[in-house]
């Protein structure tokens, strides 16, 4: 599929062109970090739409704000938190330092290297723009909790 419009990246492109309930980006997290952060762009501006990256040591992906994501990662599994945006996180369980109540910004407080005190972990954001990393070998479990349909 040939677009030629330059306005927006090769990323970005492919989700506007294809509509799927996920996605999983392999190879845009590689060598290129001006790649890299046009792609955390992208994931912020069409946050509606469930994008996991996949790079050869961890996952990545924007936690939908208001819902909670629970995943069982198991106890002592890395469970990092960049916030692209200034954003209020919610109760949440599982982890060693708890992020109840704190306000991550870029440039003030990141929630880089927690860990998971318990095998099940579970966390909300009031506002969009909490981007998570986790370890690769968690792919099924961030794929099943952005899945999953939130009746809390």
């Amino acid at each position: 599929l040939h677009l030629a419009e330059q306005d927006t990246t090769d990323f970005e492109k492919c989700l506007y062109s294809v509509t799927a309930p996920l996605y999983l980006a392999a190879g845009f997290t590689g060598r290129r970090t001006d790649h890299m952060l046009a792609v955390l762009h992208v994931l912020l501006v069409r946050r509606a739409q469930r994008v996991v990256l996949i790079g050869e040591e961890e996952v990545m992906a924007l936690a939908p704000p208001e819902r909670v994501l629970t995943m069982d990662l198991g106890a002592g599994a890395r469970v990092s938190i960049y916030p692209l945006v200034p954003l209020r996180c919610a109760p949440s369980t599982g982890l060693v330092w708890p992020v109840d109540g704190l306000t991550l910004a870029p440039g003030r407080q990141v929630g880089t290297s927690n860990i998971a005190a318990e095998d099940r972990v579970s966390l909300r954001f009031e506002d969009p723009g909490a981007l998570l990393m986790l370890e690769r070998r968690a792919l099924p479990a961030l794929v099943s909790a952005l899945m999953a349909d939130d009746t809390s």
